[in-house]
């Protein structure tokens, strides 16, 4: 007889002993045909120390067959909903908004509809009726081919996307870019409430032993960026950095301080007498959860980061002094060049993270492996030479201006100066100005994708967001679409010159070109090569990335690329006809099939032309140094990077080995008549 903890009898629900004839009916027969759920949310943050690790790892490995991710406890309701409904059943769920967001929809709805389920109707974000405030979404699934309409907030559509958007606005999932990852950093996770001062506290701890100033700097989270009209911090913190506890007790007022409030909190005990908190958070209560030694490392020779409130009503974007601690409640851009301002505060990015962040609540939640290392940058963002970002710059650092005057003249916040930009009875100048100055930087971005073409249709637009001053529905499809068929262009770029593989070796270099640009791209380099120069034919049609048959060595992975063929687009759809390459899908690689391209030294005679094939890293790693009769070239080189989007007349310009600034131009592609 099992009992609870009070020590009564308790009775369990055994769901195969209740229902035999569903569980241990025959194959074809077993499953309900229906299921209706309202099953319990949980943060995927939290199931953890709720439930425990026993717990977690069932639901991984026996119900997300392996696939792992902060997703919400809902997400396995509906995967085991998945697993007792029978071939040509149904299912209605209600799930927290999150359920199409981020790793939860990648848990949950992905792999449903991987497994042939499919979604008739949906209402993606909806206030629950009860006291409770929160943002709930109403599913019904189906395990069949439907035939019926697809209802989408009660509007017919073709058909609904595991995002819970109708099936041509999303095409597909965006990758991680290593290229992106150098930049992006969490703030700081204190872990303990006590090493947090008012401002008060602060200056008398600084009148009482100016050495104090050491440890205490000024602390700034979320709700600053967001509601202050000058986004400084109102806080302060006491930071003992990675110090030992012998050189923390130099600062004793601060120190008691943290013995007092934080340390009690962190050694706190379980029943068994054991610490209930994580290793080494009891043994090290004088110092922070997470203390981004690496963050602050890299900031400590700039002046200004790019800060992200993970949760506000709007995309917001601000400079922050570097030389203060960051809540763990933002996310924060390391540079200090006014360029990366622009390329995120504009419609584009924003429309980004609307689609591939979450939401808590009704308000967005950014997440920067989701919105910043998966987002495309225009190609040469981190080229410093590059004449297009002299005037990206200044864009941006205009509209920083006026909008900081605004808030200071309104004495508001970002949240409220938002709240008016975006509300079409607002008609103040200074708003009007902003909005103008927005567009101005909307159409400065899509030149510098080489998007000129794009109609952006400005305007008051009604979106899922509400009602927003933005660009266009066309135009934000459009966008969307390019920036995915971007980054699927990219990450195949990076698997191929090995920057997802750290155990590729570098291929060898032959001739004066490919001698000059051999070795590994750095992953800043790597965004450099890119595949913008699209006509707008090209982009009329977009199509979905193919996957192919699941990994054989792991059943739970994602699948691989399916092969091309002539009945299907090309692997990732980078390319419009006439480029150099394309790409085929092997068990595990991609292969790249380069025609021969010939290049010459900017100057030099055409006796000094050389002809390479390009090859991928792995085939370069295989010692191939020739195809066909002509001298190879990895991808993996600045050089062959470059040339991979090139055509007849373009030159491509680099750094050699020796720092020499190299300038090739690409004489032809294809064989010597």
């Amino acid at each position: 007889m099992l009992h609870d903890r009070a020590g009564l009898p308790r009775q369990p629900f055994h769901w195969p002993l209740e229902f035999p004839e569903v569980f241990a009916a025959t194959r074809d027969e077993a499953g309900f045909h229906a299921l209706i759920g309202n099953p319990p949310f949980m943060g995927g943050f939290k199931i953890t120390g709720t439930v425990g690790t026993d717990y977690r790892e069932y639901l991984v490995k026996y119900l997300a067959r392996g696939k792992r991710g902060n997703a919400d406890l809902c997400a396995y309701f509906f995967l085991r909903a998945g697993d007792i409904v029978r071939e040509g059943g149904d299912a209605a769920l209600i799930a927290t908004n999150t359920i199409a967001q981020g790793d939860t929809r990648e848990v949950g709805l992905e792999q449903l509809v991987a497994a042939g389920w499919t979604i008739p109707r949906a209402i993606p974000s909806r206030k629950w009726p009860g006291v409770a405030s929160l943002e709930v979404a109403h599913i019904w699934l189906s395990r069949k081919i439907w035939l019926g309409e697809f209802l989408l907030d009660d509007t017919k559509v073709e058909s609904i996307t595991p995002f819970l958007t109708a099936k041509e606005v999303t095409l597909g999932k965006p990758y991680k870019l290593e290229s992106n990852s150098k930049f992006s950093y969490e703030g700081s996770k204190v872990y303990g409430q006590g090493f947090v001062l008012e401002p008060k506290e602060a200056s008398k701890l600084l009148e009482a032993n100016p050495k104090n100033k050491d440890v205490i700097l000024p602390y700034i989270n979320a709700e600053d960026l967001n509601t202050r009209d000058d986004q400084s911090p109102s806080r302060y913190a006491i930071n003992f950095f990675d110090w030992s506890l012998e050189r923390a007790e130099n600062y004793p007022e601060c120190l008691d301080i943290v013995k007092q409030k934080v340390k009690p909190e962190r050694q706190r005990l379980n029943e068994k007498g054991e610490f209930i908190l994580r290793k080494p958070l009891p043994q090290k209560w004088w110092i922070y959860g997470e203390k981004r030694p690496a963050l602050y490392a890299r900031v400590k020779d700039i002046s200004k980061v790019i800060t992200i409130p993970y949760v506000s009503k709007y995309l917001i974007c601000v400079w922050e002094p570097t030389n203060i601690i960051y809540s763990h409640m933002m996310g924060i851009v390391a540079t200090d060049r006014n360029v990366f301002f622009t390329l995120l505060q504009n419609s584009f990015h924003g429309e980004w993270v609307n689609i591939n962040g979450s939401t808590l609540e009704t308000r967005l939640r950014y997440v920067l492996s989701d919105c910043f290392e998966t987002f495309p940058f225009p190609e040469g963002m981190l080229d410093e030479e590059n004449p297009k970002l002299a005037g990206l710059e200044a864009i941006g650092e205009g509209y920083y201006r006026h909008r900081q005057g605004i808030m200071t003249a309104r004495q508001e916040g970002l949240t409220k100066t938002y709240n008016r930009f975006h509300n079409p009875a607002e008609g103040g100048a200074d708003i009007a100005r902003l909005r103008e100055l927005h567009a101005a930087m909307d159409r400065a971005v899509a030149a510098a994708y080489g998007w000129s073409d794009l109609a952006l249709g400005h305007d008051f637009h009604q979106t899922k967001q509400g009602l927003r001053y933005t660009i266009s529905e066309a135009a934000r499809r459009e966008v969307l679409g390019r920036l995915l068929r971007l980054n699927h262009a990219r990450h195949a770029l990076e698997l191929a010159a090995g920057l997802h593989d750290k155990g590729r070796k570098k291929g060898k270099a032959t001739g004066k070109a490919a001698k000059a640009a051999s070795g590994r791209m750095k992953p800043d380099a790597a965004v450099l090569a890119t595949f913008n120069r699209q006509s707008p034919a090209d982009n009329q049609a977009q199509t979905p990335v193919e996957t192919g048959p699941v990994n054989p060595k792991n059943p739970g992975s994602a699948a691989f690329p399916a092969p091309v063929s002539s009945q299907q687009p090309r692997l990732f759809e980078v390319e419009p006809a006439g480029s150099l390459w394309q790409a085929t899908a092997g068990a595990d690689e991609v292969a790249w099939l380069g025609s021969v391209v010939t290049v010459r030294e900017e100057g030099a005679a055409a006796a000094d032309e050389e002809s390479y094939i390009l090859i991928s890293q792995a085939e370069a790693g295989r010692g191939v140094a020739e195809k066909q009769g002509v001298a190879t070239l990895s991808i993996g080189t600045p050089l062959g990077m470059r040339l991979l989007d090139r055509k007849v007349g373009d030159r491509v310009r680099f750094k050699g080995q020796d720092g020499q600034q190299l300038e090739f131009v690409v004489v032809r592609i294809g064989n010597k008549e």
